[in-house]
């Protein structure tokens, strides 16, 4: 956390257009009055009327289908995974939702601390095979495994300036050799990161934390 925090400053956090914390305190305002609500059977996650009155309590609320499930929404899956690495709630014997005292202590922390707190979960703390879909399949730990090096091309990246997301990330495996071998290699993991856990959830995390843009374009 203490790198995070010196990467992260309340001027920093001021001067960006993220609405992550408003978001993320609504979510948790939310959870709060309706502590003890019933959960999922299969997953432990919310029933469909919570995910669908939470995503629009958010800013900038998804596009969902009425039959849409908490996986399906990138941000309230995200929040709620979050909530549980950091122990914010827990999911009870009987499978509901219940508020823990860490709420409180949390609710207290500087917006420079719930931010740089909430990066941390998110990047670091928790698995991000939970960001995605139950049964999702494909290698989230590998791509969890090679964040610093992403994170470090990222870094790379002036401010303000477009850069091809392909072309980035190919950079990934650059420094191994030139053989063929390594030309297909390299190839896959651009292929891997891009329809992957990163380019499917991580990326968006990214976005709402306001650390970057990012969206398609036509060619």
């Amino acid at each position: 956390n203490e790198v995070i925090n010196r990467a992260f400053s309340e001027k920093d956090l001021k001067s960006s257009k993220t609405t992550v914390l408003e978001d993320f305190q609504t979510f948790v305002k939310y959870v709060s009055e309706n502590s003890g609500m019933k959960l999922t059977a299969a997953n432990s996650f919310f029933v469909r009327k919570h995910v669908l009155a939470l995503n629009e309590a958010m800013n900038s609320p998804e596009e969902l289908k009425s039959t849409a499930n908490q996986p399906d929404s990138r941000t309230i899956h995200l929040f709620y995974n979050l909530s549980r690495t950091l122990g914010l709630f827990a999911v009870s014997a009987r499978n509901t939702l219940e508020i823990t005292p860490r709420r409180d202590i949390f609710g207290r922390l500087s917006p420079n601390e719930q931010f740089v707190m909430l990066f941390d979960a998110m990047w670091t703390e928790t698995s991000w095979e939970k960001f995605l879909a139950p049964y999702s399949g494909g290698r989230p730990e590998w791509a969890q495994s090679i964040r610093g090096e992403i994170a470090l091309l990222f870094s790379r990246c002036e401010p303000g300036e477009p850069y091809p997301l392909k072309e980035v990330l190919s950079q990934v495996g650059m420094a191994k050799g030139h053989t063929e071998y390594d030309f297909v290699e390299n190839i896959v993991t651009v292929a891997e990161i891009m329809i992957g856990v990163f380019g499917e959830r991580i990326m968006q995390a990214l976005t709402l934390f306001g650390l970057l843009d990012f969206g398609f374009t036509k060619e």
